[in-house]
């Protein structure tokens, strides 16, 4: 295309008219005014004082553009497995974001904020589906949970049965105490059972893939928002003795003393702080809510009344602790506060919860499009992609073809090449704890 046409070219951009006229070609393809003006008024959201040189300017990089993408196809491009895997990542990555149903997303955020005023103090009783030895038994779960629902209804005390029966090491400490927490805090199923058990009832057991829960609400009060703070940690080596731990409280005490005569708090912190992630910033924590860290460090936090206070040194099972209070930012009592809300959004988008949006279109899309899966044999499934993705041996994958059709929706055939690729790209939990079980990475494809 002759460039020298682009002022006769932005004049036609400019009169509303001539929007269909067609602005150039390239190859096979012809482009209009309103394709470039779309794209022109998605990248120009910002006042511009010369809007012909605006046009001009954007126009040139339009150009280029177009010309770069179909220069990539004639070279075949397209073709090459780095960019096609690059592409369906990010086609993926863009289809979650609109793959929520916005009542049901809107609806979570306002629960999410509902939640966001009230913390709860919980007590925990957790009976794992592990025994002692590491095996999975769910009988004997089944048992224990029966003996210690029995002993509840009697009336026994929630806390002493909690330290008797709880699988939770810290039971045998605080007595299932896990003091207070708030939105966010936990798991979304076990944040909804927190705030669904009444003050001073204890829950029905809620069973999660590890164990059985059952909570009891000890009290609720107005939410304190979050802290900000500074601290000094001075941790017990590994197989710390007596006169060792003596020797560390001393210097504690000592720093202490320090601070209240005036030394800097942040250059204390940087010298012997062995909190290695906070040390660095001068003790600087990140701003956390409750139910963050351990309830006896909190209780001793947010003790201290007024910014600039600093507690005394008080031990934790990491060590001794001293903490200057910096601020704290109250929760946002606003429901009309957009900021806020779009804050909760994000929170909410990668929490648990979200899935629930999800759901509500993907069930839509199956039943608008219609679903169908073709039969296979699922440990000949997980076989043969367990022998292509981490070489194990073949086995019963054999039975599988290469080019096996999985399932259909709509008129979309997903086979086994699309499988394999997905499995490549998303068998990592998003919380980096490892891989998801086949049965889960099937779910969250479909």
């Amino acid at each position: 295309m002759n460039k020298s046409w682009s002022v006769m070219i932005i004049a036609c951009c400019m009169a509303t008219h001539s929007f269909s006229q067609t602005l150039f070609n390239y190859g096979n393809h012809a482009v209009s005014a309103s394709e470039f003006l779309r794209a022109y008024n998605k990248n120009n959201t910002q006042p511009v004082t010369n809007k012909a040189k605006s046009i001009k300017e954007y126009l040139d990089l339009f150009i280029n553009s177009k010309l770069k993408i179909e220069e990539a196809y004639n070279r075949g491009y397209d073709t090459l497995p780095q960019i096609k895997s690059e592409v369906d990542n990010l086609r993926t990555q863009i289809i979650e974001n609109y793959m929520t149903d916005p009542a049901t997303a809107d609806q979570l955020v306002k629960e999410a904020f509902h939640r966001s005023l009230k913390d709860i103090r919980i007590a925990h009783i957790f009976i794992s589906f592990k025994n002692s030895n590491g095996v999975v038994d769910t009988v004997a779960a089944q048992k224990k949970l029966n003996e210690v629902m029995a002993k509840l209804k009697q009336g026994e005390n929630f806390l002493n049965l909690a330290e008797q029966f709880s699988d939770d090491p810290s039971a045998k400490i605080n007595k299932g105490d896990l003091g207070y927490i708030t939105v966010f805090t936990l798991p979304y199923d076990l944040e909804t059972l927190a705030y669904t058990t009444p003050v001073g009832k204890y829950s029905e057991p809620y069973r999660s893939h590890a164990g059985y829960h059952i909570f009891k609400n000890l009290g609720e009060r107005k939410a304190l928002g979050k802290m900000k703070a500074q601290q000094i940690l001075l941790a017990f080596p590994p197989e710390s003795d007596a006169n060792t731990k003596k020797q560390i409280a001393h210097l504690a005490d000592s720093l202490y003393r320090r601070i209240m005569a005036g030394d800097d708090f942040a250059k204390l912190a940087m010298a012997y702080s062995n909190d290695y992630v906070t040390a660095p910033t001068g003790g600087i924590i990140p701003e956390f809510p409750v139910g963050k860290y351990e309830p006896d460090f909190e209780n001793r936090v947010w003790a201290l009344s007024k910014n600039g206070d600093v507690s005394k040194p008080f031990l934790t099972t990491h060590g001794y602790h001293i903490v200057k209070r910096i601020s704290v930012i109250p929760v946002v009592t606003d429901e009309k506060d957009k900021n806020n809300l779009e804050t909760i959004r994000q929170q909410a988008m990668n929490d648990g919860r979200w899935q629930i949006s999800k759901d509500v279109i993907y069930k839509h899309v199956l039943k608008t499009a219609g679903f169908k899966k073709f039969p296979y044999n699922n440990a000949a499934l997980w076989a043969y992609t367990d022998s292509i993705i981490d070489r194990k041996p073949l086995g019963i994958g054999k039975n599988m073809e290469k080019d096996a059709s999985l399932f259909q929706i709509g008129d979309s055939v997903f086979t086994m090449p699309h499988w394999i690729s997905y499995v490549q790209s998303f068998r990592y939990k998003p919380d980096g704890s490892g891989l998801k079980s086949h049965d889960q990475i099937m779910d969250d494809c479909i």
